[in-house]
C-alpha cells in the first residue's frame, strides 16, 4: 500500500470505486477525525450514485464540538470500494 501525505494533517490512500461495470480511480482521506464514512456530494452527483434518505437526519458537529445549526446529513449512498 502506498499512502500519500498531502497537507499538514492529511493522509490519502489510492482507492478504486466500483460503479457497476466501471471502475474509477480516486484517493480516500484516511482518519479525518470523522465518526462516519463520508463522501463528497459532488462525487455523488458526478458518479450518478443513487441517494437514499436516512430515517432520521444526523447532526453535524463543528470542530469545537458544537452542533452545526445550518446543516445535517439527510441522505446516504451504498458504495463498493477497494482501498489499496
Amino acid at each position: 500500500m502506498q499512502l500519500k501525505p498531502c497537507q499538514s494533517n492529511t493522509l490519502y490512500s489510492p482507492t478504486q470505486v466500483l460503479l457497476g461495470r466501471k471502475t474509477v480511480d480516486t484517493l480516500s482521506l484516511i482518519d479525518s477525525g470523522a465518526g462516519l464514512d463520508l463522501i463528497n456530494k459532488i462525487l455523488i452527483k458526478d458518479w450518478s450514485l443513487p441517494r437514499q434518505k436516512l430515517k432520521k437526519p444526523l447532526a453535524i458537529r463543528n470542530r469545537d464540538g458544537s452542533i452545526n445549526k445550518n446543516k445535517k446529513i439527510t441522505d446516504y449512498v451504498k458504495l463498493n470500494a477497494i482501498i489499496d
